[in-house]
């Protein structure tokens, strides 16, 4: 892949289960960043798109079934899809973790989404510097001037295309979601 797009590293995007173990047996050198964002948003976009498949119930989604402690929560509020897309962050982001522990640390990097968004330009050089890929390239830098030139948009705080989560859920809808996503959101400085 390497040689056929003349790069020096092949950059992909996955999001659900982890396929970290399967990705570095077969690329050995691989380098894994974990961009995560607050649980409590992704709820939040989950419950205000239509191709979610929470939408069906967990019996249907592809998540497959969750711990036992995960339905004891969702019998506790219902089965509501609030609930059932809390559930779902919190099993994808524990599974992650667990996976990327298993790696030595230099071929791990984690990253705040918020960070992100905050911080456009040091947080990318953070991943271009962990991924070995030289910063002062001209085209790099046309790309990265152009991405903080473009309005990145905290959609934890601003309304965009859905409403911010802060303003979208009522206050038990906050404590629930604080409850189900307890561990992972402290694990990654959400408190």
């Amino acid at each position: 892949i390497l040689r056929y797009q003349g790069k020096k590293r092949f950059i992909a995007e996955l999001s659900g289960w982890s396929r970290v173990r399967f990705l570095k047996e077969i690329f050995p050198d691989a380098r894994f960043i974990h961009i995560v964002r607050d649980g409590r948003a992704v709820t939040n976009s989950l419950i205000h798109v239509n191709y979610w498949r929470g939408w069906q119930g967990i019996h249907n989604w592809r998540w497959g079934i969750p711990k036992t402690n995960y339905i004891s929560l969702l019998e506790k509020y219902d089965y509501s899809f609030t609930a059932m897309a809390a559930v779902q962050w919190s099993m994808l982001v524990e599974n992650i973790r667990l996976e990327t522990t298993k790696l030595n640390s230099n071929d791990f990097l984690l990253i705040r989404y918020e960070d992100l968004v905050a911080r456009p330009r040091e947080e990318t050089l953070r991943c271009t510097k962990f991924c070995g890929v030289e910063e002062n390239l001209s085209r790099f830098e046309r790309h990265l001037s152009m991405a903080i030139k473009t309005q990145i948009i905290d959609t934890n705080s601003v309304t965009h295309r859905i409403p911010p989560w802060r303003s979208n859920f009522s206050e038990s809808d906050i404590k629930m979601l604080n409850e189900i996503m307890a561990n992972e959101l402290a694990q990654f400085g959400y408190n």
